[in-house]
Protein backbone atom coordinates (compact mmCIF):
# COMPACT_ATOMS: atom_id res chain seq x y z
CA UNK A 1 0.00 0.00 0.00
CA UNK A 2 1.64 3.45 -0.44
CA UNK A 3 1.02 6.70 1.22
CA UNK A 4 -1.83 7.77 -1.05
CA UNK A 5 -4.01 4.35 -1.22
CA UNK A 6 -3.83 4.86 2.76
CA UNK A 7 -4.56 8.22 3.15
CA UNK A 8 -7.49 7.69 0.23
CA UNK A 9 -8.80 4.64 2.45
CA UNK A 10 -8.56 6.65 6.08
CA UNK A 11 -10.82 9.62 4.39
CA UNK A 12 -14.03 7.09 3.91
CA UNK A 13 -13.96 6.96 7.06
CA UNK A 14 -12.29 10.26 9.08
CA UNK A 15 -11.68 13.73 8.53
CA UNK A 16 -9.11 14.86 6.21
CA UNK A 17 -6.56 16.58 8.25
CA UNK A 18 -6.87 14.00 10.95
CA UNK A 19 -6.17 11.03 8.41
CA UNK A 20 -3.19 13.23 7.41
CA UNK A 21 -1.58 13.67 10.98
CA UNK A 22 -2.27 10.23 11.95
CA UNK A 23 -0.75 8.45 9.09
CA UNK A 24 2.29 11.43 9.31
CA UNK A 25 2.50 9.96 13.06
CA UNK A 26 2.60 6.08 12.08
CA UNK A 27 4.88 6.52 9.07
CA UNK A 28 7.03 9.58 10.35
CA UNK A 29 6.69 11.05 7.04
CA UNK A 30 6.09 15.10 6.56
CA UNK A 31 3.02 16.86 5.00
CA UNK A 32 5.88 17.58 2.10
CA UNK A 33 6.49 13.78 1.72
CA UNK A 34 2.97 13.00 1.25
CA UNK A 35 2.54 16.14 -1.42
CA UNK A 36 5.78 15.08 -3.07
CA UNK A 37 6.04 11.39 -2.85
CA UNK A 38 2.68 9.85 -2.37
CA UNK A 39 3.64 6.69 -4.29
CA UNK A 40 5.74 5.83 -1.18
CA UNK A 41 4.93 2.55 0.29
CA UNK A 42 4.06 2.33 3.81
CA UNK A 43 5.50 -0.65 5.37
CA UNK A 44 3.52 -3.29 7.39
CA UNK A 45 3.98 -2.46 10.66
CA UNK A 46 3.27 1.62 10.21
CA UNK A 47 0.04 0.59 7.96
CA UNK A 48 -1.46 -1.44 11.10
CA UNK A 49 -0.93 1.23 13.55
CA UNK A 50 -2.45 3.84 10.97
CA UNK A 51 -5.64 1.57 10.69
CA UNK A 52 -5.76 0.90 14.75
CA UNK A 53 -5.88 4.66 14.82
CA UNK A 54 -8.30 5.03 12.40
CA UNK A 55 -10.55 2.81 13.42
CA UNK A 56 -10.18 4.69 17.27
CA UNK A 57 -10.46 7.90 15.86
CA UNK A 58 -14.30 8.08 15.65
CA UNK A 59 -14.35 8.53 19.46
CA UNK A 60 -10.76 9.40 21.14
CA UNK A 61 -9.19 12.74 20.30
CA UNK A 62 -6.18 12.55 18.48
CA UNK A 63 -3.89 13.80 20.79
CA UNK A 64 -4.64 10.49 23.04
CA UNK A 65 -4.40 8.38 19.98
CA UNK A 66 -0.67 9.57 18.78
CA UNK A 67 0.11 10.91 22.59
CA UNK A 68 1.08 14.59 21.76
CA UNK A 69 -0.54 17.39 19.81
CA UNK A 70 1.09 20.79 18.86
CA UNK A 71 -0.15 24.73 19.66
CA UNK A 72 1.60 27.55 18.36
CA UNK A 73 4.93 25.32 18.34
CA UNK A 74 5.14 23.60 21.75
CA UNK A 75 4.60 20.11 21.98
CA UNK A 76 2.57 18.64 24.84
CA UNK A 77 3.07 15.19 25.59
CA UNK A 78 -0.13 13.32 26.72
CA UNK A 79 -0.42 10.20 28.64
CA UNK A 80 -3.82 8.05 29.09
CA UNK A 81 -4.56 6.94 32.43
CA UNK A 82 -7.23 4.23 33.33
Amino acid sequence: MTLFEALTAARQKIDRLDARLLLEYATGCTHADLLARPETPVIAPAYAQFAVWVERRAGEPLAYLVGETEFRGRTSRYRQTC
